[in-house]
């Protein structure tokens, strides 16, 4: 099991642990509210439920957990959804359905910083009382600027994405004209056009699917020693939560 897998094996446990004992003091008809309720606590506030200070602490965590964990399985989810092609017979092209997902893996990634460095910087405001603040912010700053450097060059393409222009690679655009040239030109010539643009497209897919893997495992690599300093500070050497 891995520093992430484990992290994940006992943040889940204790909100399991948590839920069950709400469930075991409701009431019959209070009980299809609880974990709803639960789920909407904030730090600072609670909503509809009795839940002790401690118990907000760990909801906030399992929450921030969560949304990492939903970035992570979406940008492993694009490695499928580029290798197939679903919408045959459609208006939708191949060149911008591979485009589509392309630029939602960058916008993805971007996300997945956020919420890393987030977390962080939550942590370090709960923990701010702690007598082991001085080390936790110490912790804290190191990972920050691993997640900064590892995100970098991925940041800087999602910049130019949302604010100079749309994320476009060369080759989807050749493919796309030659998906255009397709349709409007006449029958004798489309077979050979039709070859290089199956051909083309093939070795697009082939090198994004790559790139993707490989950033994949290397955001992989990140967790293990993100989640390993994270479980240092958050949890005892029996998966107890430590309270700030």
């Amino acid at each position: 099991m891995d520093k992430f897998e484990k992290f994940q094996k006992t943040i889940f446990s204790l909100v399991g642990e948590l839920i069950r004992s709400k469930f075991e003091q409701a009431k019959d008809n209070e009980q299809s509210n609880i974990i709803k309720e639960l789920l909407c606590i904030e730090t600072e506030k609670k909503k509809g439920v009795n839940a002790s200070k401690k118990d907000i602490f760990l909801m906030e965590l399992f929450k921030r957990f969560t949304e990492i964990d939903s970035s992570y399985k979406q940008l492993k989810d694009v490695e499928v959804y580029i290798r197939q092609f679903p919408y045959e017979n459609t208006s939708i092209s191949k060149s911008r359905y591979l485009q589509y997902h392309i630029g939602n893996y960058f916008n993805e990634m971007y996300i997945l910083k956020e919420r890393l460095c987030g977390y962080l910087n939550k942590l370090n405001r709960l923990y701010s009382k702690d007598h082991r603040y001085e080390i936790i912010e110490k912790l804290t700053k190191v990972m920050s600027d691993s997640i900064q450097n590892t995100f970098n060059g991925i940041t800087n393409i999602r910049g130019h994405h949302v604010h100079e222009y749309r994320y476009l690679d060369k080759e989807l655009l050749r493919i796309g004209a030659l998906e255009g040239l397709i349709e409007s030109i006449g029958e004798d010539f489309i077979e050979t056009l039709s070859f290089f643009l199956q051909r083309s497209y093939k070795q697009s897919v082939r090198e994004w699917n790559h790139i993707i893997q490989k950033n994949n495992e290397e955001i992989k690599n990140l967790f293990n020693i993100y989640f390993d300093a994270l479980s240092k500070i958050l949890f005892g050497k029996k998966g107890k939560l430590i309270f700030p």
